[in-house]
């Protein structure tokens, strides 16, 4: 058998050693990781190497509350290195068993990606600001949404469940200082919990509204087909038989009444996506005939990028640079755990970082990347923009160069470490 990984159990004093490459070190194959790599004691943590991969570790394991004093340590003693996150992958003990225990493959793996692609691109146009959102979306944009990081829970391609997912991807958000909005996230969840059902979403299941909005009957069609009967008739029902431009007009006249009306935001923005569907077909054209209504009513884009779940049209995927098909490689993306992180820091090294500004964050002068789970990361503008906008289809990648200076800066650390252990010794 193998030995592809090599492993060291070690207490957080001896972390610079270990990230100097100079601890024992015990070889083990990729079969063996799933039963050697869990703690023997209180304190120990787990530093795993794959073979050729340097001196650097690409993994560290422990408990929880061990790896974030381990955290909290390197950012005192070596506060030089920058965070442990940004070089190797932090993981809990029991989110790295998850990440090692066998997968089974679901044959409807796919297509259940596929139904999540709109419900991103509309939660995505829906946390745009107004300035910026006839700017064309992007990769790292979509990719750091919560129907993104629902998806992927859903998908069983994190070690996280879905609600712990969501707890983390808020987490960072309100810790950045993230405008936060509940009417967004709310539909978000509620179209990502429909899609899934309960057995994947494992809460118990509320009543359908996505089926209504795709055109079935459900227990909420009701309070929408009374809206729409109060505030569109006689013109929205006939609007099937109108010349395309006089099926425009209709529609930006429902709309209006709608958003004047008193009913909640919730069966407002789902009314309107069955208005502007009904009006013009193709989800982009839909999307510039609701965008007008959105400073009001944002989570509208996010149950129109829904309605797409069963009849995602070529458009979706093909338009924008093929960017719904990116989105949907990335969403089915299976992450190598013994990969280096492609982040700033991490949700759970972040939690060390509660008490700093938003412009002390870890990254560039302009945004911070957050790793919420392997292969979800949340890119966060240290700006007042929310999602970025600059457009770019390329990751963003650990350079060789961070890592050269990142082991430089631990030679530093490491010679200021042994000359406080002398003055303590005295």
């Amino acid at each position: 058998m193998a030995s592809s990984f090599e492993i060291a159990r070690l207490r957080r004093e001896e972390l610079g050693e270990a990230l100097q490459g100079s601890v024992k070190r015990t070889p083990l194959s990729e079969e063996e990781l799933a039963t050697r790599t869990a703690p023997q004691r209180s304190g120990e943590l787990v530093a795993v190497w794959r073979k050729q991969s340097g001196q650097l570790p690409v993994l560290l394991s422990g408990r929880p509350d061990d790896l974030s004093d381990a955290c909290a340590w390197a950012g005192a003693y070596l506060s030089g290195l920058g965070p442990l996150s940004s070089i190797m992958r932090l993981l809990s003990t029991d989110a790295l068993a998850a990440s090692l225990a066998p997968t089974v493959e679901q044959p409807s793996r796919s297509q259940l990606a596929t139904q999540f692609v709109g419900v991103i691109f509309g939660e995505l146009f829906a946390r745009l600001q107004p300035s910026i959102r006839a700017s064309r979306p992007t990769l790292a944009g979509a990719t750091s949404t919560l129907a993104y990081a629902i998806a992927r829970a859903c998908l069983g391609l994190v070690p996280f469940g879905v609600e712990e997912t969501i707890s983390r991807w808020h987490f960072a958000r309100s810790v950045v200082g993230s405008a936060q909005s509940p009417r967004i996230d709310d539909s978000v969840i509620a179209v990502c919990r429909e899609i899934v059902g309960s057995a994947l979403w494992r809460s118990p299941k509320g009543s359908s509204q996505l089926s209504f909005l795709t055109g079935d009957k459900s227990p909420a069609a009701p309070p929408i087909e009374t809206l729409l009967a109060s505030e569109g008739q006689p013109e929205f029902a006939k609007i099937d038989t109108l010349p395309a431009e006089e099926r425009v007009r209709v529609a930006d006249r429902v709309l209006a009444s709608i958003l004047a009306s008193g009913v909640p935001p919730p069966v407002q923005a789902q009314a309107a996506a069955i208005v502007v569907r009904r009006a013009v077909h193709g989800y982009f054209a839909q999307r510039r005939l609701i965008e007008p209504f959105l400073n009001r009513l944002p989570e509208a884009s996010v149950w129109l990028g829904a309605a797409q779940k069963d009849t995602a049209p070529p458009e979706l995927f093909g338009t924008e640079d093929g960017l719904g098909w990116r989105i949907l490689g990335r969403t089915e993306e299976n992450v190598d755990i013994f990969s280096r992180p492609q982040c700033d820091v991490s949700v759970d090294e972040l939690r060390t970082y509660v008490n700093r500004s938003r412009a002390d964050l870890p990254g560039s002068t302009t945004r911070s990347i957050v790793e919420v789970a392997p292969g979800v990361n949340l890119a966060i503008l240290k700006a007042a923009t929310e999602i970025p906008s600059k457009r770019s289809s390329k990751r963003v990648d650990p350079r060789k160069d961070a890592l050269d200076a990142a082991a430089d800066s631990l030679k530093q650390a490491m010679a200021a470490l042994a000359e406080l252990r002398k003055r303590e010794r005295r």
